[in-house]
């Protein structure tokens, strides 16, 4: 019994991490995309141009070696895709605006039905790794005292006697 439920619970797994992820942010935005939206720096927006709606391509990335990116768009403006490499958002443009779906995690697939869309103009897609912003660390404004070195003696193991080192030991009564 034991041994079936961890066998259901491992099909179980491997079809939900199977599943394409389901957008997790859109928006939708008037205008060109092209001309209104900046990927984040150390991000890069490909467009994919020669998508027809219905259809399907599967398309090569430039400037990649092996990158490849499948997209397909159903009769019910449903939009599948698949890549090879790491996804930060998916963008589809019509001739009055688009939508942009980005994604929290980067991920490999997904799957949308964008509303409104009957003209499709194109698909970008933007991946890569967006830069860190370096914290900016401020100077001190007032003069800082630097300490000078000082001077550690050495220690040795020869103790010269003087008379400011010498003990004196006076016992005025008994020892217990």
């Amino acid at each position: 019994m034991k041994r079936a439920f961890c066998l259901c619970l491992g099909f179980l797994c491997i079809f939900i991490l199977a599943t394409p992820k389901v957008v997790e942010y859109k928006n939708y935005y008037t205008g060109d995309a092209q001309k209104h939206y900046s990927p984040p720096p150390g991000c890069v927006l490909y467009i994919i141009s020669d998508i027809s709606n219905p259809g399907a391509i599967t398309k090569r990335i430039e400037g990649r070696s092996e990158a490849t990116i499948s997209i397909a768009v159903g009769e019910d403006n449903k939009i599948t895709w698949n890549s090879n490499f790491p996804v930060r958002a998916i963008i589809i443009q019509s001739s009055n605006g688009y939508y942009l779906h980005e994604y929290h995690q980067e991920t490999q697939n997904g799957e949308f039905v964008p509303s409104g869309i009957d003209d499709l103009k194109y698909v970008a897609v933007v991946y890569g790794e967006p830069e860190n912003t370096p914290v900016e660390t401020l100077a001190p404004t007032e003069n800082v005292h630097t300490p000078e070195p000082s001077v550690v003696p050495i220690p040795t193991d020869e103790i010269p006697v003087t008379a400011d080192n010498r003990v004196v030991c006076v016992h005025t009564g008994a020892f217990l």
